[in-house]
C-alpha cells in the first residue's frame, strides 16, 4: 500500500446520523491533504464493578486496561459524542466515576497511534479540485517537518463597527493590499488593488486566499480581532466566511464561560 509523508494541520468532529466523524487536514509535498474516518465512536471508562442503569445505544465491552490505581475498567461506547456528553452529565457521580470522558474523539484517535503532528499516511490518494483526499487510512508516526506555507493578515476598519477599509496580505514570496477605493486619488507604489466596496473586498480576499491556499494564516490577534470582524463583515453581506479548504465554512466559536478564549474553526 503507497505511504505519504504528513503533517497535521487541523482537526475536528462532528456527530453524524451513522456515527462520529473525524477530519484531519495535513500538508503534504503534494499539496493539501484532507483525512476523513466516518461512523467513529465516543468512549469512555468506567470500573468494572460499576452497575449502570440500562441506556438506549451504549454498549458497554470487558477490556484488558485498569487505572493508574491498577483497578480493572470497562469500555463505554456511544454512537454520538452528544449521547457520551448526555451520559455524562446524568450518570457521572463520586459513586459512579467516568474516566476520559472529557478526551475529545479526534484526540483520542490521534494519541492512540502517538500521532503528534508528522505522520506517515498509507492509502490510495483521491485527487479533488484542489487537495487530496483518503478515507480511513492507516496512520504511523514520523519525523517529517516540512516548511509550512503561510499567510500573515491585517485588516484596517473605519472606528470600532465600521466597514473594513483595507486587508493586507503577505508571504514569504509576495505581498498585496486590498482597499476601498480609486487608485487615482491615491497613488502609490504599494502593491495595491482597488475595489469598490466592502462586499467586493470581501469576496476578492477570498479569491486570494484560496489562490495562495496557505497552510497557515497568521497576524497579531488574529482571532480575538482580524477573523472575528471578517465573520462579521461577512454576516452583515450574507457572504459565506469561505476561509477553509475543501468548500469548508469558517467560524469563530465564541467563549461559552468566563476564562475561556475564541477558537478559529478554519
Amino acid at each position: 500500500m503507497p505511504s505519504t509523508n504528513a503533517f497535521l494541520l487541523t482537526r475536528q468532529w462532528r456527530d453524524r446520523p451513522n456515527g462520529i466523524e473525524l477530519v484531519f487536514w495535513a500538508h503534504t509535498d503534494n499539496g493539501p491533504l484532507r483525512l476523513v474516518y466516518p461512523n467513529q465512536r465516543a468512549v469512555c471508562f468506567i470500573p468494572k464493578e460499576t452497575q449502570l442503569p440500562q441506556t438506549p445505544g451504549l454498549e458497554r465491552k470487558p477490556l484488558e486496561l485498569s487505572t493508574l490505581d491498577g483497578d480493572p475498567v470497562d469500555g463505554l461506547y456511544f454512537s454520538s459524542q452528544r449521547a457520551m456528553q448526555q451520559f455524562r452529565e446524568l450518570a457521572g457521580s463520586p459513586e459512579r466515576q467516568l474516566y476520559e470522558s472529557d478526551i475529545k474523539p479526534h484526540d483520542r484517535f490521534l494519541m492512540e497511534r502517538f500521532i503528534t503532528a508528522p505522520m506517515e499516511v498509507h492509502g490510495e490518494l483521491a485527487l479533488r479540485q484542489s487537495h487530496q483526499e483518503l478515507f480511513n487510512a492507516r496512520l504511523k508516526p514520523t519525523s517529517f517537518h516540512p516548511e509550512l506555507s503561510y499567510v500573515s493578515l491585517d485588516i484596517e476598519t473605519d472606528g470600532i463597527n465600521g466597514e473594513i477599509l483595507s486587508i493586507a496580505l503577505s508571504n514569504k514570496d509576495k505581498e498585496l493590499i486590498l482597499i476601498q477605493g480609486r487608485g487615482e486619488d491615491w497613488p502609490s507604489d504599494l502593491p495595491m488593488e482597488w475595489v469598490e466596496n466592502e462586499k467586493e473586498l470581501l469576496i476578492r480576499f477570498f479569491a486570494i486566499t484560496q489562490q495562495w491556499d496557505p497552510d497557515l494564516i497568521i497576524g497579531w490577534n488574529l482571532i480575538n480581532f482580524d477573523l472575528n470582524y471578517l465573520e462579521q463583515r461577512c454576516r452583515h453581506h450574507n457572504l459565506r466566511f469561505d476561509l477553509g479548504r475543501g468548500g469548508e465554512t469558517a467560524a469563530i466559536l465564541q467563549p461559552q464561560q468566563t476564562g475561556q478564549v475564541s477558537i478559529a474553526s478554519i
